[in-house]
């Protein structure tokens, strides 16, 4: 049944055309909610930050900042779909969205100070080096967004190419994986055996753990 289901909606090119349509347009309107969410971490930062970056303490955990920059993308890609609708929202709403699109870049370089800060005390794992990849996956999309937000014209018209941008920067990136030079697990192994190295003396068995397989 869910095959032929498929089938039935792939061969009615308007009944797909219909549905793709009003989940983008459902989708598009909770680019104000995200962009609101946006705001008020960005207010919550500008009250914490500066005391506990002093400390040298993360401010909010990076993976609830990378997860909100990353729904954003989606849901901003929602609205631009394919660059073809100048103006997807009301002018004084789509302005708002503009001047709070920014705010992804200080949300994506507080989710890399926090993961910098991890790094620092406890040495590069394997999640932390993917952690570290989504990081600059959001930047990349960040810095396209904030520049296409800040120019004059169409709706984000230069989100087009911010896209592009940053889909090559994964696909190198993703391939460095793949070598020995950038290996995962190599270079974890030698931020964990270093760290031991500097401090054997108050590890725990637990500081041994990373490196047992």
């Amino acid at each position: 049944a869910f095959g032929v289901g498929f089938l039935l909606v792939d061969s009615s090119e308007r009944l797909l055309t219909a549905l793709r349509q009003q989940v983008l347009t459902l989708l598009k309107w909770l680019v104000p909610v995200a962009a609101l969410i946006v705001v008020a971490f960005s207010v919550a930062l500008a009250f914490r930050a500066h005391a506990l970056l002093a400390e040298h303490h993360h401010v909010i955990r990076a993976v609830w900042l990378l997860w909100l920059v990353i729904v954003s993308v989606y849901l901003y890609n929602a609205a631009y779909q394919d660059g073809s609708i100048n103006e997807p929202y009301p002018r004084q709403l789509g302005r708002v969205i503009r001047w709070a699109t920014p705010l992804l870049l200080l949300l994506a370089c507080m989710a890399a100070y926090d993961l910098w800060v991890r790094i620092d005390a406890y040495g590069l794992t394997s999640s932390r080096y993917w952690g570290v990849i989504v990081a600059g996956v959001t930047l990349l999309y960040a810095v396209g967004y904030s520049a296409a937000a800040l120019r004059q014209g169409y709706w984000m018209a230069a989100m087009g190419r911010a896209n592009v941008r940053a889909a090559l920067g994964i696909i190198i990136v993703l391939i460095l994986t793949l070598t020995p030079t950038f290996s995962p697990a190599r270079l974890s192994a030698n931020s964990q055996a270093a760290r031991l190295a500097h401090s054997a003396a108050l590890a725990g068995p637990g500081d041994f753990m990373t490196l047992r397989f």
